[in-house]
């Protein structure tokens, strides 16, 4: 149990943590149906926190990979995100305490001051 509420606590912190270093209207896209609506790095981050302390406590992610392409000043992030829906969150269905192992990567422009514009999420949430 306190290695689950320690992963939940670090997931949590880390999204909250990554806002500083975006800019304050960062855009957000994802072809992914539970994410359609959030257009905001803010606002995605708002909704892995939630993810992370009410649907999903105790859930975890792995870097996989990691790059970066200073042509375009663009990085690149793959990992595994691992968690059980055992928690009630408006905007998603009721808890099916299945487990996940997914699979996701990000696609992050980082601006000519060093922050982090734009994130474009990759994610077959509906294998998910």
């Amino acid at each position: 149990r306190f290695k689950g509420e320690l992963e939940t606590s670090r997931l949590r912190n880390d999204f909250l943590a990554a806002r500083h270093y975006c800019t304050q209207d960062a855009i957000f896209r994802a072809q992914a149906e539970p994410l359609q609506d959030i257009k905001t790095v803010s606002g995605y981050a708002e909704w892995m926190k939630d993810i992370a302390v009410v649907a999903m406590p105790g859930c975890s992610y792995e870097l996989n990979s990691c790059s970066f392409d200073p042509e375009t000043s663009t990085a690149t992030f793959s990992g595994t995100f691992r968690g059980t829906h055992t928690g009630h969150l408006q905007g998603l269905p009721a808890p099916t305490h299945k487990s996940m192992d997914t699979e996701y990567v990000y696609n992050m422009h980082v601006n000519a001051h060093g922050k982090v514009d734009r994130i474009t999420k990759v994610w077959h949430s509906a294998w998910a």
